[in-house]
């Protein structure tokens, strides 16, 4: 008997957390740069029961396809392609990455993501006042004035990019992604 309402709530659980996946998956699926969780359950096929907590491996997956493109206008939306990531400095100070690229200038002229320092390639970032950026395709960041009848590039930093392979990195629940720990 005991047994057998212990399977029960093994499998009740599996379905919770099953739903909560997909609640979630549904509730952020406008979200930019969410990406949409799987969970799978395998089996050792030696073993008949499935419910079998000592012969089963979960693993998670995400879809990283880019989804849809939407043209905003922005000059600080981005889109990042295949592996790679934008690097962003999470609540704690660690570095996390994400390919959400709508980016926002703080309070304090730093480039953010959802409130997450977006973290420079081998230097601080601070956007000056009344410039118009332009972001190049790999992560330099330039002020563009108008000087004389001249246009004048001025590099303020570049973004730190990484290419990382997906079945290296594990989300959060803050919607980042981490390095796995090996």
């Amino acid at each position: 008997m005991e047994n057998s309402i212990y399977k029960s709530m093994i499998a009740a659980n599996q379905l919770l957390e099953k739903q909560s996946i997909i609640s979630n998956n549904l509730a952020n699926i406008s979200t930019t740069g969410f990406k949409e969780k799987f969970i799978f359950a395998i089996q050792n096929h030696n073993v008949k029961n499935l419910y079998n907590s000592d012969k089963k491996i979960t693993k998670e997956y995400y879809n990283l396809s880019p989804g849809i493109l939407r043209y905003t206008g922005r000059n600080l939306d981005l889109f990042i392609k295949d592996d790679g990531w934008l690097t962003v400095k999470d609540t704690n100070g660690q570095e996390a990455y994400t390919k959400n690229g709508h980016l926002k200038i703080n309070s304090k002229r730093k480039l953010t993501i959802q409130d997450n320092e977006v973290i420079g390639n081998n230097c601080n970032i601070i956007i000056p006042k009344n410039i118009i950026l332009k972001i190049l395709s790999n992560g330099v960041i330039t002020s563009v004035k108008n000087k004389h009848k001249h246009i004048v590039e001025t590099k303020i930093g570049s973004l730190k990019l990484v290419q990382l392979p997906s079945q290296d990195l594990i989300q959060n629940e803050n919607g980042l992604f981490y390095l796995k720990k090996k």
